[in-house]
């Protein structure tokens, strides 16, 4: 499977015609171009977003929102 950088790369290349018949562009660049390409296999990639399943939040369904956040350091 051709990821979807590759497959914007040959269709610039080969100067085709990006959208479709309606004026969208290709499914692979509004699918796969979302954070983390999977949402953390917490969510859905739809339209270059993360749809989060419930319980989930984040541009990428990276924080599990019933669990109280981490404080990892603090910069002066």
């Amino acid at each position: 499977m051709l990821s979807a950088i590759t497959k914007c790369i040959f269709y610039v290349l080969k100067k085709r015609v990006i959208l479709d018949a309606n004026g969208n562009l290709p499914a692979f660049i509004s699918s796969d171009l979302c954070p983390a390409y999977d949402c953390n296999t917490h969510g859905t990639c739809s339209l270059g977003r993360c749809i989060c399943d419930a319980g989930f939040v984040g541009d990428a369904c990276e924080i599990q929102s019933s669990q109280p956040p981490v404080l990892n350091g603090v910069v002066k």
